[in-house]
């Protein structure tokens, strides 16, 4: 049931969801980074913010009130799929040698603007 006396802002922390890697940018509620009390302000019970992920992942997001913090169906289960595509990075296998044909297999990968995979991604349909 919902503590319709739980008013007021209060310092909410919140964890469960890395951050992505590459640039590595925090998982942010109310633009507060995971893991830093962030002031949510409740009323009767019920408080509206805002969540921002950016690694690929299943996560289950925890939200901890001093000793108080929600566990088994009471965390958030949420999927985050990757962005829009962004931009390339290619691997090498190494060392290249100038005017020698490249040996084994070199990969050249579709990420989004926060290092993820981005899977649906085809070159024949998106000019590069």
């Amino acid at each position: 049931n919902t503590a319709t006396g739980y008013t007021g802002a209060k310092s909410i922390t919140f964890s469960g969801a890395n951050a992505s890697s590459s640039p590595a940018t925090n998982p942010t509620v109310a633009s507060t980074n995971f893991g830093t009390a962030t002031s949510v302000t409740f009323s009767n019970g019920v408080a509206t913010v805002s969540m921002s992920l950016f690694r690929v992942e299943s996560a289950v997001v925890v939200a901890t009130d001093g000793s108080v913090t929600t566990s088994g169906s009471d965390r958030l289960s949420v999927a985050v799929s990757p962005a829009a595509f962004s931009k390339l990075a290619l691997s090498l296998v190494g060392p290249q040698i100038n005017a020698v044909a490249f040996t084994g297999t070199n990969t050249l990968t579709a990420l989004d603007a926060y290092g993820n995979t981005v899977t649906g991604f085809d070159a024949s349909a998106n000019n590069i």
